[in-house]
């Protein structure tokens, strides 16, 4: 995260503790019940999904910035050293699951961590969605040998299939009342030539 992120970060906490740090005299019941306040908010929180914030959060960032004597600096987001890696899962556990992938290319997820459980290897302490983002950090969710056939079907000869669709249409006046109009058609799938449209007072060819 560059500077000018930090900074918009470090801006938007400081203005959620701002009441508790700006000299007001709050008592403890006061103080509690703003937080509490807060707690339930929904908040547009700079960079992140996340749109509430907890009690313990928010006195820890009123902490901080007392004891950094008031610096907005201290409000900074920290930078992990471990970016981009899944910190659940430790590198003997990494270096299991991708042998184990290589080795059954083919195989689901749940297959390999049942092979894991037959062979007598600690599972991962993560969730499957874990397991899930390392296979495809790494590459690994391909199955070997087999490739999506990305063809578009196309019938081999005209009137071998006719499809059908409807659309709405515009508002007519049938019989001194203004009626919803649905355009109703058949396009023949080789040729994509149209042998019928037309528009009817409802979804069915009824007149």
């Amino acid at each position: 995260m560059d500077k000018r992120h930090k900074i918009d970060v470090a801006v938007f906490r400081y203005g959620v503790i701002q009441d508790f740090v700006t000299g007001i005299n709050l008592d403890y019941g006061e103080k509690e019940k703003l937080i509490r306040e807060k707690c339930a908010r929904k908040w547009y929180i700079p960079f992140s999904q996340k749109t509430s914030i907890s009690k313990g959060t928010i006195k820890r960032w009123i902490q901080i910035y007392e004891k950094s004597d008031c610096k907005l600096e201290s409000l900074y987001p920290k930078d992990r050293n471990d970016k981009g890696q899944l910190r659940v899962l430790d590198e003997e556990t990494c270096l299991t699951l991708k042998r184990l992938k290589e080795e059954m290319p083919n195989e689901t997820v749940t297959f390999i961590l049942k092979t894991m459980k037959e062979r007598g290897i600690s599972p991962p302490k993560g969730s499957l969605a874990t397991i899930y983002r390392f296979f495809h950090q790494h590459d690994l969710m391909r199955k070997s040998g087999m490739k999506e056939d990305r063809r578009k079907f196309e019938a081999e000869h005209p009137n071998d299939i006719w499809q059908s669709d409807v659309m709405h249409g515009p508002h007519l006046e049938i019989n001194g009342k203004h009626r919803k109009t649905y355009l109703i058609a058949f396009i023949d799938d080789h040729s994509r030539m149209i042998p019928y449209a037309r528009f009817y007072p409802s979804e069915s060819t009824k007149v």
